[in-house]
């Protein structure tokens, strides 16, 4: 079972992979290249050519991981763990504050964002659960 620090640091890696994407001009502005059909996130532990996930798919995966660390417990000495999940945290939250460039449309951009969107109550309560300030 891998540890809270460790966990935390999937999701560091997962939210920075959805900042990537959602800030990539193609995709967030609805002009993805041709031969995208759709978002796919990198496994963590993966190549970048290795086993994917859907972009939708990474927000639950995320609520997961957040909902092991409130089982798991964080302890008020883990400056690393705390620090590593606010900065997650903020960074989704800027994921999902990001205007669709086509709103009333589904794109690429919007398959990624309204599954966060769905979730991010979740991760907040959760966070605030764990007391991470900022959250």
């Amino acid at each position: 079972m891998r540890t809270a620090f460790e966990k935390a640091i999937v999701i560091s890696y997962y939210a920075g992979k959805l900042w990537d994407v959602a800030t990539n001009p193609d995709i967030s502005q609805g002009r993805p290249p041709a031969d995208y059909r759709k978002i796919l996130i990198p496994k963590y532990g993966q190549p970048e050519d290795g086993q994917t996930l859907l972009s939708g798919n990474v927000p639950g995966l995320l609520r997961g991981y957040f909902e092991d660390i409130a089982r798991i417990g964080i302890e008020d000495s883990d400056a690393l763990t705390r620090g590593s999940l606010q900065n997650s945290l903020a960074t989704l939250q800027r994921v999902a504050s990001l205007s669709d460039p086509a709103q009333g449309y589904t794109t690429h951009f919007s398959n990624l964002q309204q599954p966060l969107l769905s979730e991010l109550p979740h991760l907040k309560a959760i966070a605030s659960d764990l007391k991470l300030e900022h959250a």
